[in-house]
């Protein structure tokens, strides 16, 4: 993981370098492979450290997640696009947009990370660091790119619907429903062992389709979550079947709600109506 530093922080570190680390970047974390980022680099703190003091100009040498666009030139010169700038005393920063400067999609940016060193115009030749440092050259450096982490969601389908509760499927494809019990806030919904759903579709035409009435949920095993023993439940179903939709009707979206067997008030069910849009018919 990227550590954070503001910019704030950055102003010191300009100042102060030792209190720098060797590699940072801005953002720090949630990095957008899509968006503008930058790298910074304190040639202070590099294992290779023949750079240290170095006027410029100074170059990156990058081969992951892919080499750049316009290259890296060659090793004896490298691509003057390529140029970092100087920020401050052995502070030195490269600016770019990932997918846009390696040509790759986000998710190699995500897989990959983004490997580099930095180099002088002439990388030189004798050797790395073992060898006395004789390459006009930092050790090999990497900045991680980590994807976005999702929610831990107490309530998700399967397949996952977007952001609009929409699921790319149909009325006779499998619908699952998951419920984590371990995620659950109301006290009277915690550590439950028996769960089913109160369900109700519709057709495009407004029709409404209930297996069971609220008052007899418990008593309908179709309507029955699976306890999966960690805390989780799930309830996986083909909804013509379960909803007895007729052929000439289509699935327009579901109305769900978890309960406990018996419905005495809103104690027994957990709060919110999850609705779910079918739009692959």
């Amino acid at each position: 993981m990227k550590k954070l530093i503001s910019i704030f922080s950055l102003i010191l570190l300009v100042g102060s370098s030792s209190f720098a680390q060797k590699v940072w970047t801005e953002p720090a974390d949630n990095i957008d492979p899509a968006d503008t980022l930058k790298i910074y680099v304190d040639l202070t703190k590099m294992d290779c450290d023949k750079l240290v003091g170095n006027p410029g100009p100074l170059y990156i040498w990058t081969w992951m997640p892919g080499d750049p666009v316009n290259g890296n030139g060659s090793w004896n010169a490298s691509n003057t696009d390529n140029a970092w700038t100087n920020v401050g005393p052995d502070i030195w920063r490269f600016t770019m947009i990932p997918t846009e400067f390696y040509g790759v999609p986000a998710q190699d940016v995500y897989d990959k990370d983004i490997f580099f060193l930095v180099k002088a115009l002439d990388g030189g030749s004798g050797g790395d660091c073992s060898s006395a440092g004789l390459e006009n050259k930092t050790e090999d450096l990497t900045v991680a790119v980590d994807p976005p982490v999702a929610p831990n969601l107490k309530v998700k389908s399967f397949p996952a619907a977007d952001g609009d509760d929409i699921v790319y499927i149909t009325q006779k494809d499998i619908f699952s429903l998951r419920y984590d019990n371990n995620e659950e806030e109301k006290v009277s919904m915690q550590n439950v062992s028996d769960l089913f759903v109160y369900a109700r579709a519709y057709d495009t035409t407004g029709t409404e389709y209930k297996p069971a009435l609220l008052s007899q949920v418990g008593n309908n095993p179709k309507l029955q979550m699976r306890n999966n023993g960690d805390g989780t439940f799930t309830w996986s179903i083909q909804p013509a079947k379960v909803f007895n939709i007729p052929d000439t009707q289509v699935l327009d979206y579901v109305k769900l709600q978890i309960m406990k067997p018996k419905l005495t008030n809103s104690n027994d069910a957990v709060d919110g109506e999850f609705v779910y849009y079918f739009r692959c018919q």
